[in-house]
């Protein structure tokens, strides 16, 4: 970890010090001037940009696979199989975990984290929609998810049929 924080300090340094090159010496060989106060303004919104980076991705590599396992988000792009996801507020790369596309804005949820890419399916898949259900009958009643739930049928295929 301190190796990374180092790795990222004297990146930032680098980038500052070209930054600092390009406004006061290489544009003005060209004929740019640039004001000092203007050169300041855009190192320090660099700096400002580094940072804030460096505090959002060490937050995502810090984060625990099972805060991320099972939580819903939504895709930023279209997923086939590759593609963008916000989940908790954070972009993540991520994979479809089955066969197919998932298109953009299609509300998602995570399976499983590979490093720092997530796999996800689109959200609800397999699982039944809350409330009234219409039964073969008209009847309407509430869905109980995980249940049997049998019927007697008539004519030739008389018998019980159990169903989910």
């Amino acid at each position: 970890m301190l190796a990374w924080v180092a790795y990222n300090i004297l990146t930032t340094l680098a980038e500052e010090i070209a930054i600092a090159a390009a406004g006061f010496w290489l544009l003005p060989r060209l004929g740019v001037r640039i004001p000092v106060w203007a050169v300041a303004l855009i190192m320090a919104a660099w700096l400002a940009w580094s940072v804030f980076t460096f505090h959002k991705g060490r937050g995502a590599l810090n984060r625990r696979p099972e805060d991320v396992v099972g939580a819903q988000g939504f895709a930023v792009t279209r997923l086939e199989p590759e593609g963008q996801v916000k989940v908790h507020g954070e972009i993540w790369r991520a994979r479809t975990a089955a066969a197919g596309a998932i298109e953009a804005s299609t509300k998602v949820e995570v399976v499983s984290r590979q490093g720092l890419t997530l796999v996800v399916r689109p959200a609800g898949l397999g699982q039944r929609p809350p409330g009234p259900v219409q039964d073969a009958q008209g009847d309407q009643h509430e869905a109980q998810p995980d249940e049997h739930q049998t019927e007697d049928l008539e004519g030739p295929q008389s018998g019980r049929l159990e169903s989910r």
